[in-house]
This record gives C-alpha cells, structure tokens and sequence, in this order.
C-alpha cells in the first residue's frame, strides 16, 4: 500500500479496473454509468407543468405538492423560542450528567448532534431494474431516474431529467428512500408523522386508501415491465403524530416495511398490503437505524443511546448488545448471507471501531459470535499520517450484494475525510476485508460532501454498482454511480 491509494484533488473516481480505482482520465478504459444530477429549480420546473403555484406572503418559502397548493414555511419568533428552550434543557441534562456521573433516561437525555446521527438514505436502487430513486429533502420531493433508457453506445456524463417526480402535502420533511421488493412497482418514503407509499401505474388491486397523485416528468409511458412513468398512487401509513421516519427496512419478501425515527422509541412494523401496523419494543431508546438481513429471519436496528438490538422474524425475540463507552453505533451492513452483520461504532475517544456479529446457529437462532474486524487505513493507520485516530471515522456502510465489496464512507478526523473506501470482502470463516483504495465521488472544486452510500442489487453491466449521494449548497444533490468489482 501506499499514499498514492488516495486520488488526487481533482480527480473523480469512475470504476475499478483490475482492482485498481480509476479515474475518469481512463473512461476509455472503464465500464461507465452515468452520474445524476438534481437541483430544487429542477424540480419546481417540473411540478409546475402539472400543477398550480399558490400565491404567499412575503418571506415565505414554496414547498411543492401535488395536492394543488403550496405549503408555506416562513420564518418566526417561535422556532427562536423553541431553540433557546431546547438548547438550555440541554446544557441542565449536560450538566446533571457531569455531576452525577451516569447516563440519564432517553427522555432526560440532551440530544444528539446531527453529525452523530446515521446518515439518512435518500437513494434506493430498484431491485430488478436500474431504476434510482433520489430523494431531494429541500423540495420534499422523490425523484425516479430510468438508467435503463440512457443509450448503450454513449452513455452520458449526467442524467439531470428524472423519469417521474412524486412529491405530496403528506410528504413533509423527506428523510428517506426504500423501493419495495419483489413488488417492485411501489417506493416508500419516510416523512414527517408515517411512510408515504407510492404504486406506480395502475392502481393497487384492493387499494381503496390509495389516493392518485399528479406526477411530473419526462413522461416515458408507464407500466412496472416498460420505462417508469404515468401515474402514481399515495397512500400514507401513520408513525406518530409530529415524528419523522427517518429509519426504513423492508423485508426481502416484501410484505413487511419497517420504519422508525430518532423522535419516537417506537419501531413499527407494517403489513404493506393490509396498511396494519404492530409496535415491537425495543428498549427507551429511539431507533435511528434499521437493516433487514437478506435471508428475511433478522432485522438489526440501533438505537440512540448507544444499544444495538436484532430481532428474529419468526417469534420477534430480540437480543442486545452495548456499544463502547460513549459511543454509538453510526453504520451497519448484512452480509449477503444475512448470516453476519457489521456494525461500526462512532462517538468519543476509543468508542470507534468495527465488529462482525456472526450467528452461528440456524435461523432463528440469536447464538451469536462478536468479532473485530481490521478495515485497513481506516480502523487504524498504516501509512496513511494524522496521527492515532480517536473516535469512530465511518459515516456510513454498503455491502455489494454479491460479499465482494465493502464501502465505507468516511468522516473526521480520517486524514481521507469525505472519500469513500472501498474493500475486497470475504466472509467465510469469518469477515476480512483488503483495501482497495479512496474513492472520490466529486472533485474538490466542485464542492459538496458525500453523504450517503447504496449498491444496487442488479448491475445492468456485470460486477457491482455502488452510488455515492453527494449534497451540495443551494439544494443541490448528485449521485455518482461507480462501476466496482470487473
């Protein structure tokens, strides 16, 4: 290994070439998948070819919907009243844990950092064709880009015309994205107060609680075997009143959605084609991360107060474990198995780290092995300099479908802070990973920040594809698609 491992400041990492990461200076070379690229003008443009703006008060903010009218978000004194009240509760909390020496109920707790939190899932990749549902939490719109439609003899830089546009009044405070599968026509969206569900084309057969919304985009025709397009139908699944759900999992058969919010301790488990939902208890702590395992017999979730928790599906008995002393778990991804899980803890010095938990009896069983695992340069350094890493330094984890790639995002203090690494995995007996090299998802003079990661689970090209979500100023969001293990 050496320094060279990390790319150059205006260099954008496009695929993996004999398992070297290579930059767009060798597109030649390299199998390509086109980045895609939205902005909140973009998606008032295209909403308001389908709908009417309402006219507002000065000061005030248009959020689109298609419910026909705009909502209104001005400023006030409230939200500065609020914020002083909440920020002196949390120095008293602050204050009383100092002096008492003990971790306070989640109730009492001061809350957390919006860094600590895990970073929100706004992409979603269709399970059978290469669909990208991008979420744009400005405008509180989902958008649907069709990769599939871009020719095969050139393929484009940038996609910036989403296939379809859906947005909605119950669709407030967008925070995450999950594509239904094997029922692959339906997109849920966690919001604030429950789940948006989406069916696209025709109406879902017995979905009297579907309500049809206009949808904007490029129009291709609609139908779940053609291009995505056409009409779209809303149905809301309640959470809590004034929670978001920022916290989404289906269950690979796709009959169960899970959903959970850093506002709410409860995890609620939906039946999609009934709309029932049934609370499982996990503890005081609200749940901010939710990850079903691919086999369908576990869902792992952590929760805010530094507690994992996986449930088996069969009987809903759970089992806990403890992150490190002030640390909380920031990622997690299953192995393509669902038979190991690796969770990466971040939080105060020495609370970083990575684990494999691995179930060694047959499911349902919680019998359980809790191994670390060395990722190389980023659980420790080697030769990358910047001096003893104190703290968790992974922002966010994927794991290709097939257990040949691990992704991490990483964060400070990483010396690669804002690059992803990208690891050759191997499961059996037990989880390794080698490092392959920093992936940059967006030059340096292009500004922006990645902030989350998804592979999709079908490359139309062969080997991996992993999609970086890079949030920059403005509202504006790109994805780039990077084309892995060839």
């Amino acid at each position: 290994m050496a320094r060279s491992l990390l790319p150059g400041a205006d260099e954008e990492t496009l695929a993996e070439i004999n398992l070297q990461l290579t930059s767009r200076r060798d597109r030649a070379r390299a199998v390509a998948y086109p980045s895609v690229s939205v902005s909140e003008a973009q998606v008032e443009k295209v909403l308001s070819q389908c709908m009417p703006l309402a006219m507002l008060l000065p000061g005030a903010r248009p959020v689109l919907t298609t419910g026909g009218a705009a909502r209104r978000g001005g400023g006030g004194s409230g939200g500065e009243e609020e914020g002083g009240a909440a920020a002196l509760l949390a120095a008293l909390a602050r204050a009383a844990e100092a002096r008492l020496g003990w971790t306070l109920p989640w109730p009492l707790r001061p809350p957390r950092a919006r860094g600590s939190l895990p970073a929100p899932q706004l992409i979603s990749w269709h399970a059978q064709r290469q669909w990208l549902a991008v979420g744009h939490a400005a405008a509180d719109a989902a958008l649907i880009y069709d990769l599939d439609a871009a020719p095969s003899a050139s393929v484009p830089d940038c996609v910036e015309e989403a296939a379809l546009v859906l947005t909605h009044e119950l669709q407030s405070g967008l925070s995450s994205l999950a594509w239904r599968p094997v029922h692959c026509t339906m997109l849920a969206a966690g919001c604030r107060g429950g789940v948006v569900l989406w069916a696209l084309g025709r109406q879902p057969a017995g979905g009297a609680g579907f309500q049809r919304a206009a949808a904007g985009g490029n129009g291709n025709g609609g139908g779940a075997g053609g291009a995505v397009g056409g009409a779209a139908w809303a149905s809301f699944l309640r959470y809590s009143d004034g929670c978001s759900v920022t916290a989404l999992a289906w269950s690979p058969d796709g009959r169960l959605l899970a959903g959970a919010g850093p506002d709410s301790s409860r995890l609620v488990v939906w039946d999609a084609a009934l709309g029932a939902g049934a609370v499982v208890r996990l503890g005081l702590d609200p749940l901010t991360l939710l990850r079903w395992s691919p086999c369908g017999g576990y869902l792992f979730a952590a929760g805010a107060g530094g507690r994992f928790h996986v449930a088996e599906t069969a009987t809903w008995r759970t089992a806990a474990w403890a992150a490190p002393a002030g640390g909380h778990v920031a990622a997690a991804a299953w192995a393509p198995s669902g038979r190991a899980a690796l969770v990466a803890f971040g939080g105060g010095s020495g609370a970083g780290g990575v684990v494999a938990l691995h179930f060694v009896g047959a499911s349902p069983s919680l019998t359980e092995q809790l191994l670390p695992v060395t990722l190389p340069e980023v659980t420790s350094l080697d030769v990358l300099k910047g001096g003893p890493l104190r703290g968790g330094c992974i922002a966010d984890l994927a794991w290709d479908p097939s257990g040949r790639r691990l992704a991490a995002l990483l964060r400070p203090p990483h010396p690669a802070a804002g690059l992803v690494a990208v690891f050759a995995t191997s499961v059996a007996p037990v989880a390794h990973a080698e490092l392959l090299g920093f992936a940059c998802a967006a030059k340096a003079g292009d500004g922006g920040a990645a902030a989350a990661l998804a592979f999709a689970p079908r490359a139309a090209k062969g080997g991996a594809l992993l999609s970086v979500m890079v949030a920059g100023g403005a509202g504006e969001v790109r994805v780039a698609n990077i084309a892995l293990a060839r």
